[in-house]
């Protein structure tokens, strides 16, 4: 009885605030409690009750440390250090499989049986969850910036190839025109004359303007790619069935220029449909194509094959080039972004390869790569068929 009247007073003795400094403390819903200096709780709050499962009248008078089930302070109890220090201190402590937060916060006054600190404790298990959940979020959120950039890159450098395609081709729609010109400016009009204008209206002329428009059709979707990434914040695969011999030939038709020019031949053999998200997979096959045109054998015509086979549920498509082929210390390293392969005839700015694979893995394939150096590249690309 004697005790209580001590608790009573001491806790009267706070500035005659009791009634309010009562009141604030059950209206936090962080476990509080008032203590004196030998760590009996002197007042405690609501969601103190909660935390040790006792009343108030119950919690009153004992030992903090006691009602963790501990004979003694716990050797992490940071009142000691709050106290010296004159100012707060905490520290984590783990009691019954539980981690928690132990915070005090001393009191101007101090002694054996005056209320000498605040202390608070707090479940450890929250806030690690709650950490856990914001790493898992700034990793999607990487994750998604990674693949925006990504395909924000890949998108600019295949724009590359179709405003080759542009500027090659307006050169002889110029040229074209220009003979036309000569032809009706020294007043041609035999049969031979006539045949020739002929043949640059009805077929050299329409040729250019179609590799113009196929060019310029591509341009278009990427740019729309882009612009849809950009507004979404994301990038989204959208699989369907498709005939990916019709995607590769029109990814030729807006690469006419550049197969052109370099003299080269592909080779499109009858190709098995897949499942996967068209645009990618025309990225892909661009990309590759591309490659072995740029990155061609400096004494050979470059001959690019396009071949393919299905099984088990899997289309997988076959590039091969007869390129320099890649040494195979520098196999692996293709993937990585900004690698240039050494001993390439053209500058190779390590962009396309790497991003192309994170497309096919975007759409439940692989691909990968083997190589003869000296004599030539397969790119394999597997996809859900």
């Amino acid at each position: 009885m004697k005790k209580d009247k001590d608790i009573k007073k001491n806790t009267e003795g706070c500035g005659g605030q009791s009634a309010l400094l009562e009141a604030a403390f059950h209206g936090y819903n962080t476990p509080l409690w008032l203590m004196d200096g030998e760590r009996r709780v002197l007042l405690a709050n609501k969601a103190a009750e909660v935390l040790f499962g006792r009343k108030q009248d119950e919690l009153k008078g004992g030992h903090c440390y006691k009602l963790f089930g501990l004979d003694a302070p716990h050797p992490g109890c940071p009142l000691e250090k709050a106290l010296k220090n004159s100012g707060r201190a905490a520290a984590e402590i783990e009691n019954g499989g539980r981690k928690l937060e132990s915070v005090i916060d001393p009191l101007p006054a101090a002694g054996v049986s005056s209320p000498v600190a605040v202390h608070s404790m707090t479940a450890m298990a929250e806030q690690s969850d709650g950490r856990a959940e914001s790493l898992r979020l700034a990793a999607e959120l990487e994750k998604r910036y990674t693949e925006i950039q990504d395909f924000m890159l890949l998108s600019v450098h295949d724009i590359r190839t179709p405003l080759l395609c542009i500027q090659g081709f307006s050169k002889y729609i110029r040229s074209d025109v220009a003979r036309l010109t000569e032809i009706l400016e020294t007043g041609g009009c035999g049969e031979e004359s006539r045949a020739q204008a002929l043949d640059v209206a009805r077929n050299l002329v329409p040729e250019s303007v179609d590799s113009l428009d196929e060019s310029a059709i591509k341009i278009a979707g990427l740019l729309d790619g882009i612009i849809k990434v950009s507004k979404q914040g994301r990038l989204e695969m959208r699989p369907r069935t498709m005939d990916a011999e019709a995607v590769i030939k029109k990814e030729l038709a807006a690469m006419a220029y550049q197969v052109e020019t370099a003299g080269a031949l592909v080779e499109v053999g009858t190709l098995p449909g897949c499942t996967a998200d068209p645009a990618a997979v025309g990225q892909i096959f661009a990309n590759l194509i591309s490659n072995a045109i740029r990155y061609r054998h400096g004494s050979r015509r470059p001959v690019v094959t396009i071949s393919g086979s299905k099984k088990s549920g899997v289309s997988l498509y076959r590039v091969t080039d007869n390129g320099p082929g890649i040494k195979a210390a520098d196999l692996p390293n293709i993937w990585k972004l900004f690698f240039g392969v050494s001993g390439n005839s053209g500058k190779c700015d390590g962009i396309g390869l790497p991003i192309s694979r994170r497309l096919a893995e975007a759409n439940g394939g692989r691909l990968w790569a083997e190589s003869s150096y000296g004599e030539g590249t397969v790119f394999y690309l597997e996809l859900p068929s």
